[in-house]
């Protein structure tokens, strides 16, 4: 069991240091990421975005893992500031954030403690800023009955994640490369 707890963790952190917060690995990456402002309208889009334990609100996501397959129900609640990740027989909650250990149950499930505020708006982020990034792209979508608004940032012409938020400021839909994450049941409830 430790032995696997060892893996897990070295996968967490070698995942998250690529980009479930949207951060560039120590050594940088193929692409550069320059610290140049974002364009306004991705700015304006990000700033909507909601810090954890903000907004209060119990939810429901499916979380798709793409390589290797699987799904997992993920249950979110939040009564500001306190919130809690619960997937299967993993529990989260904070604050404070979630230790190293915390943080590799989730991410052998594909998700990271911020999948559904902090982590898109570092990954957006990120994507705005590399070399390689084309002019943000935005949509909306209907998802478990909730209208969502949506940013992507193309990179080389071609668009590798898209997220999506509620009108709280919830990430209510995120699809990469690695993930899809989108809202099955979504009810906003006292807090902030």
């Amino acid at each position: 069991m430790r032995r696997l707890l060892t893996v897990l963790l070295a996968a967490a952190l070698a995942a998250g240091a690529c980009s479930s917060d949207g951060t560039e690995p120590e050594g940088g990456s193929a692409t550069s990421v320059s610290d140049t402002a974002l364009p306004p309208p991705l700015a304006d889009f990000l700033e909507r975005a909601k810090p954890q334990g903000d907004v209060g609100f119990v939810a429901t996501y499916r979380v798709t893992r793409k390589a290797g397959g699987g799904e997992t129900e993920v249950r979110v609640e939040q009564l500001p500031p306190r919130w809690s990740i619960t997937a299967g027989e993993t529990t989260v909650t904070g604050p404070p954030t979630p230790d190293s250990t915390d943080e590799a149950k989730l991410s052998a499930l594909g998700i990271f403690s911020t999948f559904y505020a902090a982590g898109p708006v570092s990954a957006l982020t990120v994507d705005a800023r590399r070399s390689t990034a084309g002019a943000p792209v935005f949509s909306e979508m209907t998802v478990a009955g909730v209208e969502l608004a949506c940013a992507a940032v193309p990179q080389a012409g071609v668009v590798s994640q898209t997220a999506c938020l509620t009108p709280e400021g919830v990430f209510g839909y995120v699809d990469n490369t690695a993930v899809r994450i989108e809202l099955l049941r979504y009810e906003v409830t006292a807090g902030r």
